[in-house]
C-alpha cells in the first residue's frame, strides 16, 4: 500500500510541477479517459470471471474466479472485508505497471504528464474498484459516497442491481457502469464469448453467458415448434 501511495505522490508531484494553465484541459481529458479505460478493463476481468476458468485455475482461480462467482451466492460477503483486504491485493498488483508512468518525466509537463495521469487515472479505477463495488451494497455508506453515487460518478447500488439479477449476464463494469448499457446493447460480451470459444479458450459449466445462450436457443425452439404446429 505504501509503495502504491508513493508512486502515486511521485505522479501528482510531477502533476503539480509541469501542469500549466494551457495544459490542463488536455489532463482532465486523460484523468477521464483513464476512468473509463479503468472500469472497461476491470469490466473485462468481471466478465472473464464469470465465464471462464474455475476456482482451481493457477493463480486467478482462487484471486478472482472464486471471488466473482461466490458473490453471487453471497453478494454481501464483500461487505465484512476491511480496506486492506479489498484493495492491497489490487495495489500489489498494480505496482509493476504504475512504475513506468511514475518514472516519466511528467515534472517537465507535456505529453508525458498527460499521458502520467492516464496511467495513473487507469490503474487506480481498477485498484479501487473493490471499495466502490463494496458500496454499492453496502446498506449504509457516507454522505459523500451516496452523492457520489446519486450523480453516478460512481457505481449506484440500483444500477449496479442489474447485474445481480438471474442470469448475471449484464453490466460486469462494476467502477462506475458509464459503459454498461452501451456494451450491452452491442451483445459486446456475448460476442467476445464467441471469440475466446473460436480460438479454443474452454468455457466454464456455470458460464453466466452460456446459460443466457442456452436460454436463448430454448426459445427459439420454442419458437420455431410453434410456428411448425400452426
Amino acid at each position: 500500500m505504501l509503495t502504491f501511495l508513493a508512486l502515486t505522490c511521485t505522479i501528482a508531484y510531477g502533476a503539480v510541477q509541469g501542469g500549466t494553465l494551457a495544459l490542463a484541459p488536455w489532463l482532465l481529458a486523460a484523468l477521464m479517459l483513464g476512468y473509463v479505460a479503468g472500469d472497461l478493463f476491470t469490466g473485462f476481468i468481471h466478465y472473464f470471471a464469470d465465464n471462464f476458468g474455475s476456482e482451481t485455475t493457477p493463480v486467478l482461480g482462487p484471486a478472482f474466479v472464486y471471488r466473482f462467482r461466490q458473490h453471487h451466492v453471497e453478494p454481501r460477503h464483500i461487505c465484512t472485508l476491511n480496506f486492506r483486504e479489498l484493495n492491497g491485493s489490487h495495489m500489489l498488483v498494480s505496482i509493476p505497471f504504475l512504475l513506468p508512468f511514475a518514472l516519466l518525466p511528467s515534472a517537465e509537463g507535456g505529453w508525458p504528464l498527460v499521458l502520467a495521469l492516464f496511467g495513473w487515472s487507469t490503474l487506480a479505477s481498477g485498484v479501487f474498484t473493490a471499495q466502490v463495488h463494496r458500496w454499492a451494497h453496502d446498506l449504509e455508506q457516507p454522505a459523500l459516497v451516496r452523492f457520489l453515487q446519486r450523480t453516478r460518478l460512481i457505481l449506484s447500488p440500483e444500477h449496479h442491481a442489474r447485474h445481480h439479477r438471474r442470469p448475471y449476464d449484464v453490466h460486469f463494469c462494476i467502477t462506475n457502469g458509464w459503459l454498461n448499457g452501451l456494451l450491452d446493447r452491442l451483445r459486446v460480451w456475448d460476442r467476445l464469448t464467441d471469440l475466446f470459444v473460436w480460438m479454443g479458450v474452454p468455457q466454464a459449466d456455470d458460464s453466466v453467458l452460456g446459460s443466457a445462450r442456452r436460454r436463448q436457443r430454448e426459445r427459439a425452439a420454442f419458437h420455431d415448434e410453434a410456428i411448425a404446429a400452426e
